[in-house]
């Protein structure tokens, strides 16, 4: 089998994946509830803490915003 070059970091994984997460709160007509999305961010803010990923104070971020009821953006890609 022929060894494949990695497309995407770890940090951009979580990035898209968290920015897909945040997305879904302003869906039109069937949004995610706030508690769903914030328990999605808190596991990609584990992830992001133990691999020291520079997408964690962002993360972090987010999640204090969410919970305090404060419109949400996405997360800007971290060089």
């Amino acid at each position: 089998m022929k060894s494949t070059t990695q497309s995407l970091t770890i940090n951009q994984a979580v990035s898209n994946e968290a920015n897909r997460v945040i997305a879904s709160l302003y869906l039109k007509h069937f949004p995610c509830e706030p508690t769903i999305v914030e328990s999605v961010l808190e596991s990609l803010f584990e992830i992001a803490q133990v691999e020291k990923l520079a997408v964690a104070s962002q993360l972090n971020i987010r999640l204090i915003a969410i919970r305090n009821n404060i419109r949400v953006h996405k997360i800007q890609e971290v060089a």
